[in-house]
């Protein structure tokens, strides 16, 4: 018997011999050897702010600018020309400070030093000429400005010298109240005359009050216009009691809080005075000028320039002359920070220095802000007591810019709104300056 062998098809060994020859010895395939992982040698500038341009230097960047995923402190940015060795990327809104990562191929590199970000300072309103005009943005026009503030929505309200001024977030600025003549009328709008308008404030419903300086009184304004005196009369002195009996000297600092009273700051009584149902008293100070911490009756001030109130509803004063920031909570006076010392040193609160600050603010989170005056500064007090300057380099003159750059001229009132935007009366400069972050 012959035996037939199977012999396969020749289309069936070709392939057995090709599915051989694609596998190693273990019949796995050969993986492709994974790509070099990127590095951060550095980058520079090490601080800039939001839409400024940054240049990471480093390996194993992708050439494609598309392909790198940049992410400062876990926002992304945009990569705008590519190098295996550099990267120009530009700082995202939103970001914060913090390390700057670079993923390449699923392989990401971390900065071993942070990034800061700086704020922008830019100009909201005001052509920085001394005149009257309203109008929108730097086509308005402002005298001396020493103190500003926001309302709820939003809107400025600036004490420019002999006239309420109103500014919207937009930069369109109008003319509250206020004749533009150096004398005292109460009226509506233009129809009243104020002298020398030093502080103000606004309460909950929108109305407004200013510590009117020349006339030694407080007045307010509703939201209509409406101008009316809330205590003192042209007669300096000092005298509690009945509003309209009351005396008032050179009342600089003022505001309202939700419960229908009004704080002054009256620097030449160097005393914290309360309008209340129409009865003014004395809330700190023994009228003597000079420094001195403890109860309120026995301490002593030193020309109390501006006045607000914290979240916890402490007073908050801008003890100019003595250079430092006080507080006055459950009856005690104590200093925030100061040293008393004019001059500029940022660090430890009670070591730091100011230099006839003429501006405060207090953030939601309760951190102080101050228009350090001569310093040309903007400075910030934190809860754990450190001082730092958030911007001006202390050079007195105009320049917007980020804030390492930017340069004040005499910046005096200020406030900051809920998201941390900061307006300053940038007195000198005769503008309205912003400040983002």
């Amino acid at each position: 018997m012959q035996i037939q062998l199977f012999k396969w098809p020749s289309f069936f060994l070709s392939f057995l011999i090709i599915l051989n020859t694609g596998c190693d010895k273990g019949g796995s395939p050969n993986p492709p050897p994974p790509p070099p992982s990127p590095t951060i040698a550095g980058f520079s500038p090490s601080a800039a702010a939001a839409g400024e341009q940054l240049i990471i230097t480093g390996t194993n960047f992708s050439a494609n600018a598309s392909t790198n995923n940049v992410k400062f402190n876990g926002t992304t940015a945009t990569v705008s020309a590519a190098t295996n060795t550099q990267l120009t990327v530009t700082v995202p809104a939103g970001v914060t400070s913090g390390k700057i990562s670079v993923t390449v191929n699923g392989q990401t590199a971390t900065s071993s030093a942070d990034f800061i970000l700086l704020g922008m300072v830019s100009t909201h309103a005001g052509s920085g000429v001394s005149g009257f005009a309203d109008g929108t943005g730097t086509m308005a026009q402002f005298g001396h400005m020493p103190d500003l503030v926001l309302d709820a929505a939003g809107n400025i309200y600036g004490a420019d010298n002999l006239r309420v001024r109103k500014i919207t977030s937009a930069g369109v600025v109008t003319t509250l109240a206020g004749s533009g003549n150096n004398q005292f009328a109460d009226g509506t709008g233009t129809s009243a005359s104020f002298s020398t308008l030093l502080g103000i404030a606004v309460d909950g419903s929108g109305n407004v009050y200013v510590a009117d300086l020349g006339n030694n009184r407080i007045r307010k304004i509703t939201p209509g216009g409406v101008v009316t005196t809330l205590g003192g009369n042209n007669i300096f002195g000092y005298l509690d009691g009945p509003a309209a009996t009351s005396l008032f000297f050179l009342p600089m600092g003022v505001v309202a809080d939700n419960s229908g009273n009004v704080y002054v700051a009256d620097a030449g009584n160097n005393r914290i005075r309360k309008i209340s149902g129409g009865v003014v008293s004395t809330v700190a100070g023994d009228g003597t000028p000079g420094f001195a911490d403890g109860p309120a009756a026995t301490a002593r001030f030193n020309n109390p320039m501006k006045i607000r109130i914290d979240g916890a509803g402490d007073l908050i004063v801008l003890d100019q002359n003595n250079n430092r920031v006080r507080k006055i909570s459950g009856g005690v006076v104590s200093t925030v920070a100061g040293s008393g010392i004019a001059g500029f040193a940022d660090g430890p609160a009670a070591t730091a220095q100011f230099n006839a600050p003429a501006g405060l603010a207090i953030d939601q989170a309760g951190n102080i802000y101050v228009g350090d005056q001569v310093n040309s500064r903007i400075r910030k007090i934190t809860l754990a007591g450190t001082v730092s300057t958030i911007a001006g380099t202390g050079v007195t003159g105009f320049q917007d810019g980020n804030t390492s750059v930017a340069k004040f001229n005499f910046p005096n009132g200020l406030d900051i709104t809920s998201t941390g935007i900061i307006y300053v009366a940038d007195n000198q400069n005769f503008r309205i300056r912003k400040i983002t972050f």
